[in-house]
Parts: structure tokens; C-alpha cells; sequence
């Protein structure tokens, strides 16, 4: 798929309302958020998958290099957003959270334990709105939570996360990186409530 100028063009794309990355191809609308206002990222996705990584290498040694190169540069990334400041939902302001693209972790206090974990084009509009104190339609974070504490209405979710959840953040501007790293998240931390909304 390319358009005239020659570029590669991504099959992926973002809601223009609620800034999620959407990894269908070619969606007709948001899934978060209902949407239909979507555009086409503008950096293709190369190869999402080890597979398609794994297809390029010409022996096995290779192959294994490549796999132990990636987890490890995953893994220190992993430990740049572990160790960024901690915000509560309470008590955080815009100035704490840019309107920049990125990855996230959230934690539950009465758990102690980090729940969930995603990505954004704009990190304020995820974790200040659609996350604290949006509905669960445009966010799957606030789905999720309500189903695991039976939460029956967005005024018993929303008070939830005030009292009880926080945040870590970390710029990511690339589309790919974003995904990239919120999947190593979500696979080795395995985050309660993004292991739920799997099953």
C-alpha cells in the first residue's frame, strides 16, 4: 500500500478523538472510543512480530543474537519507565503529564501491585481523561477495573482511581516503539487487568 508520492504507507491507524493506536488493519472505527475519525499513522509498521524479525536472520546463532539483542534493549527500556516519578490520579496535573505520545504503567494501591499498562499518542488525554474520568467505552483501562471490583457506574470507577491508583510515564515517539514496548511490558509484568481484558 503506498500512496503517490512512492512512501510506504501503514495499514495501521489512530483515532483523531481519543489519540489511541489502533493495531487492526484498516478499521473502519475506533474500537475504544466508537470513532470514526481515524487517520493513518505516518511511519509504517515494519515488522511487529520476532517472526518477521526472526525470517531475516540467515543461521540460528543469528537468530539468537538478534533475540537476546532485543530483550535487552527492551529490558532497559522497561527499566526507564520503572524508574520515572510516580503521580497518583488524585493529585496529578497537566504539567506533570505532556500532551506527548508514549507508554504508561498504572498501579493500585490496595494491591500494591502494577494493574495495567498501555500506550497513547497524547498521554495527557489518556491518563487525565479517558483513564480518570472518562467512560469505559473510550477506555478499556476503566473497563476493566470496574468488571474486576464490580464497579457498577463511571462515579464508583472514577472514585476508585483517585483513591487508589498511580501512574508512571515515558515519552515514546515512535509508533512502533510504542507498541513494541507495551507489548514487552504486558508480557513480562503481565499486568492483572491486560491479562483480563486477553481472556
Amino acid at each position: 500500500m503506498s500512496d503517490t508520492s512512492g512512501k510506504p504507507k501503514s495499514q495501521y491507524k489512530s483515532c483523531l478523538d481519543c489519540k489511541a493506536d489502533i493495531l487492526q488493519k484498516n478499521p473502519d472505527k475506533c474500537p475504544y472510543c466508537g470513532s470514526v475519525n481515524l487517520a493513518y499513522e505516518e511511519e509504517p509498521l515494519s515488522h511487529l512480530t520476532a517472526e518477521a524479525e526472526l525470517e531475516k536472520a540467515a543461521s540460528y546463532e543469528e537468530a539468537a543474537s538478534l533475540i537476546e539483542s532485543t530483550v535487552a534493549s527492551y529490558s532497559e527500556k522497561l527499566k526507564q519507565v520503572l524508574n520515572q516519578p510516580v503521580y497518583r490520579f488524585a493529585e496529578a496535573t497537566s504539567k506533570q503529564v505532556p500532551e506527548a505520545s508514549g507508554v504508561y504503567v498504572i498501579y493500585d494501591s490496595s494491591s500494591n501491585q502494577m494493574i495495567y499498562a498501555g500506550r497513547s499518542k497524547n498521554l495527557r488525554i489518556r491518563l487525565l481523561q479517558q483513564h480518570k474520568s472518562g467512560n469505559i467505552r473510550g477506555s478499556q483501562f476503566r473497563k476493566a477495573l470496574g468488571q474486576k471490583h464490580n464497579l457498577d457506574n463511571a462515579a464508583k470507577i472514577s472514585d476508585y482511581i483517585k483513591d487508589n491508583c498511580s501512574f508512571k510515564l515515558l515519552e515514546v515517539e515512535s509508533f512502533e516503539e510504542r507498541v513494541r514496548l507495551e507489548h514487552f511490558i504486558t508480557a513480562i509484568l503481565a499486568p492483572a487487568l491486560n491479562t483480563e481484558l486477553k481472556q
